[in-house]
């Protein structure tokens, strides 16, 4: 049972695209909608999400055919209904900003879109209306990549001096991406062909949104403009500023801050924090940009802008703003009613909604397109299971939902031959130079390392190995700069030992993958194996392997093989990434020969 508390709670919306047809199962018709003497091609669904629990719970499915605002206004209502008789308290409604969502909304407020209006089921209490965030994010990335302009350019007030315009260019990204896109060590290595040429399908996948917004770009865009002096700055600014509201309203974890070291992970504590400070300032700035025309007219003609371009579209513009002010109403409302001890912000999502849309598909055989009857027994089951506890002897009772207490716990290890060919790979790793550009990158990753390798020892003799507490060990201006970018207090500088186990990695895996080896490489039964085999190997050739001995016992070979192991993880991944965004590069070229273009 829940307590009254935990019964303040957000009402999800949205709909899931269904075959047409009827069925026939337990003496039933199922399949017709409710708003049509017709098969539906929807089904409209309703979730609650606790604030202040894990509770959540599908409480409707109604089959519908091309739904209107009307249809959905009534649907709503019922529910509404049902919930206050429940003893249920809607605090808020959440939806993607489809146009019949904001048009149902706008019948709530009785024809006047607000933020905030009484509950007409328990006028007593306040209903606030929302986006989902995860919708916006992504609404925000496709804005910005179906600009026309020259270099696909939005034009927005600098957040720090609104009378002065930046530009934020997504060419910065993609000749970024183009320098690196064959290096297996990047700059701004979450850049690839699937993030910035995405399909229509694959704009659904918030991941590859997220990917533009994030802090390794931002880094790798101060870095272009501090050493090579270009003008990036407006678009790290515009990345900046999206990247702090994402941290902020995506929050689902009270631990979340304190585990990335960053202040805007944090749950709202009280309504002066930094979070809360920002996203009044976020919104300000959402307004002050809707009231700004983008640029003078003679430099919209210089830069290639159509008319008033360079901006967001009315609908993302309104539906952000909106959001924005919603959150901000709902998190003094909450503080002010109900004095609790944090909220998380992520919670104000439909994230669960669409998960379980997932589980519907996954339950019908992974088809993207099921029944009704396919998603009214796949909920079913999903209810039963969430009533069954089962009981092992070894293990005692657990949940179905937690079966991974079975996973396995020992590694089964894969045997492997080394092709004799591969150990020339030891006299030509010296012609495998490092440039300048990417020293940064490698003392960051080597700091990755060195932080994965430190967490399982208990010594500080052996952890002074791959950590210095007193700085870099070698004079690289940039590499501070470009790790003090990233860095939120967390970061650990690596000492010249830790940087060496991966610069040799490198140099091993750089070779493996050149023509006269690559095929061979790729034979191998297991590829990481192969690598940490011969990694180690040249580093005994070179007595890059000293013997230790500590108090505490440690295996310091072990230590060095599981910084190669990391090492290898990193490049291997990366490899995979390059090879595909070739392939896809390689079927746009054909497919745009094929169209004439």
């Amino acid at each position: 049972m829940l307590s009254p508390h935990e019964k303040l709670i957000c009402l999800l919306i949205d709909e899931i695209y269904v075959n047409p047809g009827l069925n026939y199962k337990g003496g039933k018709l199922l399949g017709k909608a409710e708003n049509a003497n017709q098969q539906a091609n929807t089904i409209q669904a309703f979730m609650i999400t606790s604030l202040f629990s894990k509770y959540k719970e599908i409480v409707a499915l109604v089959p519908m055919k091309n739904q209107t605002a009307d249809d959905l206004y009534c649907q709503t209502l019922k529910v509404l209904q049902m919930l206050n008789d429940c003893k249920y308290n809607v605090l808020c409604l959440i939806s993607d900003n489809n146009r019949i969502n904001r048009n149902m909304f706008t019948q709530m407020c009785q024809g006047n879109l607000v933020n905030c209006t009484s509950n007409p089921v328990q006028p007593e209490n306040k209903l606030f209306f929302l986006f989902d965030t995860v919708h916006l994010i992504k609404s925000v990335r496709n804005n910005w990549f179906n600009e026309k302009t020259l270099g696909q350019v939005l034009c927005f007030p600098s957040p720090d001096n609104s009378s002065k315009i930046s530009l934020a260019k997504l060419q910065d990204l993609k000749d970024i991406y183009e320098t690196e896109k064959s290096n297996l060590i990047k700059n701004a290595p979450k850049l690839s062909q699937k993030v910035l040429y995405p399909t229509s399908f694959e704009k659904q996948n918030v991941l590859l949104a997220l990917n533009i917004f994030h802090e390794s770009n931002s880094a790798a865009l101060a870095h272009e403009a501090g050493e090579k002096g270009k003008n990036t700055m407006g678009t790290k600014e515009f990345i900046d500023q999206f990247l702090k509201w994402w941290n902020i309203v995506n929050v689902k974890n009270s631990e979340k801050g304190k585990r990335l070291k960053n202040p805007f992970c944090d749950p709202i504590r009280s309504k002066d924090q930094m979070s809360m400070v920002f996203l009044n300032k976020f919104y300000d700035w959402l307004v002050s940009w809707n009231n700004k025309s983008s640029l003078p007219l003679e430099k919209r003609k210089e830069l290639g802008l159509p008319g008033k371009g360079g901006k967001l579209t009315k609908e993302t513009q309104f539906a952000l703003q909106f959001t924005t002010k919603s959150l901000i109403d709902i998190v003094n409302h909450i503080f002010k009613e109900h004095t609790p001890e944090y909220i998380l912000l992520g919670k104000f999502q439909t994230d669960s909604l669409e998960a379980r849309f997932g589980q519907y598909r996954q339950m019908s055989g992974g088809n993207y397109n099921v029944s009704c009857l396919q998603i009214f027994e796949s909920e079913k089951k999903l209810k039963i299971v969430d009533w069954i506890n089962f009981h092992s002897e070894k293990k005692g009772e657990f949940h179905i939902k937690s079966l991974e207490i079975f996973e396995a716990t020992s590694e089964t290890s894969v045997e492997f031959e080394v092709d004799e060919e591969l150990y020339e790979v030891f006299d030509t790793t010296t012609d495998v130079e490092i440039s300048p550009e990417e020293m940064p990158a490698f003392i960051y990753i080597s700091g990755y390392v060195a932080k994965k390798v430190s967490q399982k020892l208990n010594c500080d003799l052996c952890t002074s190995k791959f950590i210095t507490t007193k700085g870099l060990e070698y004079e690289i201006d940039t590499a501070c700069k470009y790790v003090s970018l990233l860095d939120r207090g967390g970061l650990k500088w690596p000492t010249k030992y830790t940087l060496e186990i991966l610069v040799e990695s490198y140099q091993i895996f750089n070779k493996l993958i050149r023509k006269e080896f690559e095929e061979k490489f790729l034979k191998a039964n297991n590829h990481k194996q192969l690598l940490e085999h011969l990694v180690f190997e040249k580093m005994e050739l070179l007595n890059s392997v000293p013997e230790v001995s500590c108090e505490c016992k440690n295996n310091f070979v072990l230590i060095v093989k599981q910084c190669i192991s990391i090492s290898a993880n990193i490049f291997l991944n990366n490899y995979t990434k390059i090879k595909n965004d070739q392939l896809r590069a390689k079927n746009l070229k054909r497919k745009l020969s094929t169209l004439g273009y």
